[in-house]
């Protein structure tokens, strides 16, 4: 659950993303506006998921820290203190969110597959343009434009791993800062009071 509650965001970024695909899609202005136009919405996807992730990983980064008290506590006293561990920074919960971000397209090219087996060859277009549209808007234009053949929506899976790494490296980045600043006011304590 808490994996899907910090990624619900970039799910909502990505409708109003695609609805601007869309909109550009619309233009009546040469194709290679259109591509620059939705390279730069990719592009900000992207950037608002790094900078989004980052936060994330600065919160769990605190989270782990304040962890690590409770858990001291419990050693010395005793007592049963309840803990966000599920919060923790961990490095690999930033690539696993924004895989988590991608699955919808994930569900639909299996869908769009499935109903292309059973023979319905324009649905699955309309199915697969859909998806790809949906979550990645370079794609949009030229799915809706019947350029890409029913396979070729399969080529939109490599920017999962293009978002995956945003997201897990933003993650990253802002969970190291917490880490760092950490470790210096550990140094600092330990010049000024010693061991």
């Amino acid at each position: 659950m808490y994996y899907i509650k910090n990624s619900l965001f970039s799910f909502c970024y990505v409708i109003f993303s695609s609805v601007i695909a869309f909109g550009i899609s619309l233009l009546k202005s040469e194709n290679w506006i259109k591509i620059i136009l939705l390279t730069i919405n990719l592009l900000l996807f992207l950037v608002i998921n790094f900078v989004l992730f980052n936060h994330h990983g600065i919160e769990g980064a605190k989270t782990m820290f304040a962890n690590d008290l409770q858990r001291k506590e419990i050693i010395r006293t005793g007592k049963d203190l309840p803990l966000k561990e599920a919060e923790e920074y961990k490095v690999f919960k930033g690539f696993l969110m924004g895989v988590i971000v991608c699955a919808p397209l994930i569900i639909m090219l299996l869908i769009q597959s499935l109903i292309w087996i059973i023979g319905g060859e324009d649905a699955s277009r309309i199915v697969g343009g859909i998806g790809v549209g949906l979550y990645f808007n370079f794609f949009a234009y030229f799915s809706f434009k019947d350029y890409l053949s029913i396979g070729s929506y399969y080529l939109s899976l490599f920017l999962v791993p293009l978002v995956s790494a945003f997201c897990g490296i933003g993650y990253i980045y802002g969970g190291n800062k917490v880490i760092s600043e950490k470790e210096r006011i550990r140094k600092k304590q330990k010049e000024i009071y010693g061991e």
